[in-house]
């Protein structure tokens, strides 16, 4: 399965590319006490691991328990704001190149309170290349390990209690159960603090495709002042809220394994344990969409792959795999996966810099075939790649990068060890 991840503005290679191969969950789930429609049934198996050292690490788990191949996982638990009534829920999908906390319905059987404005209901609607998703907005206390953030506005996928999206939402095909996203929620822990920001804020006008209130049966959109959009969990932590670290071990075999398991470490330079160290940091650069907004919002490096420049590239946990164009490697055919090479490569090069060219640093990979990869009974894979998507002059730094070091992602403002975000940084 390929999934890229949730970008605002600026989107991702195609979501839908292999949404068709093995799903989570099976058939119906039942409808949660909060009004939410029921669906696929949601991943089942712990992602908690072992007891975590420190009150700022949660386990960071790559297994095949939802039927998807190099996604990240941790568990997570949502209170009812204020109250003791809170759910455990595993699977949630980590996620760097989005921002918010987005859980699907069926996998959530707390009644977490709407979110209203003017007294209606808000809703959130998130438009990939050829899907889309919708849902509620919720509130919610969220913990993760020994932090917590409280009263974040988050996204139910799939909710019942609001209308059918609206049709300046729908783009192509929904995506709202466990079994669409191979994962029970995705955590969005990206570059900024919310998910749209001054782009959705009033006075407007609200851009259709973001968010919603919905009076009664139809819903409209609406500009959302900033403390209503989807948040930043990591950012709403008392202490450790400066962006986030994700360390996945090396993957020894050219032919994957089973599963890994590493580290989700929050905060930089808040702790002893998640010091930048040998990392590089590289700036990001401003979305030229969004170049009016003051703050404007940041998304992209520059890298340099066979002597060409792509600036709009990123460093993306989301992203089952490295996604660059290279006509020289063999893409997939009829009956192999889509959208990935089906060729094996020797060693490439690729060279990430900062905006404005400096620093870089040269990363080796591999490419592998991609049949072989993904009928095998293995989650875990450092050489799955691709060719990339929109927009033009992109590579696609994804999970497979992680594996063997630490990457970090610094939020917009916050002093990050010293440097201010957004930025990202990784040890060779």
């Amino acid at each position: 399965m390929m999934m890229s991840s949730i970008r605002w503005a600026v989107i991702a290679p195609a979501l839908a590319a292999a949404l068709a191969m093995a799903s989570c969950g099976g058939g119906g789930g039942s409808a949660s006490s909060g009004g939410h429609s029921s669906g696929s049934a949601p991943c089942t198996g712990s992602t908690a691991g072992g007891a975590s050292p420190a009150a700022n690490m949660v386990p960071l788990v790559v297994d095949g328990a939802c039927g998807g191949v190099n996604q990240a996982y941790v568990t997570i638990t949502v209170c009812v704001p204020n109250t003791g009534s809170c759910q455990r829920i595993d699977h949630v999908w980590v996620d760097t190149g989005s921002v918010g906390l987005r859980l699907l319905s069926s996998a959530l059987t707390l009644p977490l309170p709407a979110a209203t404005q003017n007294g209606n209901t808000l809703a959130n609607c998130v438009q990939f290349i050829s899907t889309y998703s919708w849902g509620s907005v919720r509130l919610a206390d969220v913990r993760i390990a020994g932090e917590s953030a409280s009263s974040v506005p988050v996204q139910v996928i799939g909710d019942g209690a609001v209308p059918a999206a609206p049709s300046s939402c729908v783009s192509g095909t929904a995506q709202l159960t466990p079994s669409d996203f191979q994962a029970n929620g995705i955590l969005g822990i990206g570059l900024t603090l919310q998910d749209c920001g001054l782009a959705c804020t009033p006075p407007g006008p609200a851009p259709s495709g973001a968010y919603y209130t919905c009076p009664g049966n139809v819903c409209a959109p609406a500009p959302v002042p900033l403390n209503q959009q989807l948040q930043n969990v990591v950012s709403y932590f008392a202490v450790d809220n400066t962006g986030v670290q994700m360390q996945l071990p090396a993957i020894a075999s050219a032919s994957g394994q089973a599963s890994a398991t590493g580290w989700l470490i929050f905060g930089i330079g808040t702790q002893a344990n998640n010091g930048l160290g040998a990392a590089t940091v590289f700036p990001v650069d401003l979305n030229p969409a969004d170049a009016n907004l003051n703050p404007p919002t940041y998304l992209d490096i520059n890298t340099i792959y066979a002597g060409v420049s792509l600036p709009a590239s990123y460093i993306d946990s989301g992203s089952n795999a490295w996604y660059f164009d290279e006509p020289n490697i063999g893409q997939c055919g009829k009956n192999q996966p889509t959208g990935f090479y089906c060729q094996t490569t020797g060693t490439l090069h690729a060279t990430m810099q900062g905006f404005g060219g400096s620093p870089s640093f040269t990363y080796s990979f591999s490419v592998a075939d991609a049949s072989s990869l993904l009928n095998s009974a293995n989650a875990a894979f450092n050489n799955l790649a691709g060719p990339a998507g929109p927009p033009p002059g992109t590579f696609d730094w994804g999970l497979p990068f992680i594996y063997g070091r630490s990457v970090y992602t610094a939020i917009e403002g916050q002093n990050a060890g010293g440097i201010t975000g957004p930025y990202f940084a990784a040890t060779p």
